[in-house]
């Protein structure tokens, strides 16, 4: 991360502190919806005790459904997986480097669908931020979509 910084920059980092900015955290920057890892299986078995490999047609809900009704949770399951690896692998450790310069970070945690970022997703991330914003790109400008954002930092 601290290519090209020079040591100049990195004490004027320090005494004048901030914001480093994380825009718009969608798909075509990394968003929730990639996996973090190339160690899924392994995580999601670690996770949440069983095997995601055999339950992968779940991910599919448009088209395949398991008769005991637990596609969902499988989804379910999978986001949360997902979003713990993105706080873990690329947040939290971000957010330490920030914080070694005097700076906070601030990401907008929401993808461009909110579908593909579940509601809990966002405010699990917005939670462990130190200053999470919304971005209303992709929800318009309607104050019941500032909540997830606003009520993870309360």
């Amino acid at each position: 991360m601290e290519t090209g910084l020079s040591p100049e920059v990195k004490e004027l980092m320090k005494a004048n502190g901030g914001d480093i900015f994380y825009d718009s955290h969608s798909v075509d920057r990394g968003s929730p919806d990639e996996l973090w890892t190339n160690k899924m299986p392994e995580e999601f078995r670690s996770r949440r005790n069983y095997d995601l490999i055999p339950a992968l047609p779940a991910l599919f809900q448009d088209n395949f459904s398991f008769s005991d009704d637990s596609a969902a949770r499988v989804r379910d399951d999978l986001y949360a997986v997902r979003g713990d690896i993105w706080i873990e692998k690329q947040v939290k450790p971000l957010e330490a480097w920030a914080r070694r310069y005097n700076y906070k970070l601030r990401i907008q945690p929401e993808g461009e669908m909110s579908s593909k970022t579940p509601i809990n997703e966002q405010v699990q991330a917005a939670a462990s931020l130190d200053r999470p914003e919304h971005e209303s790109l992709f929800t318009n400008d309607e104050v019941d979509n500032y909540l997830p954002i606003a009520s993870a930092n309360t």
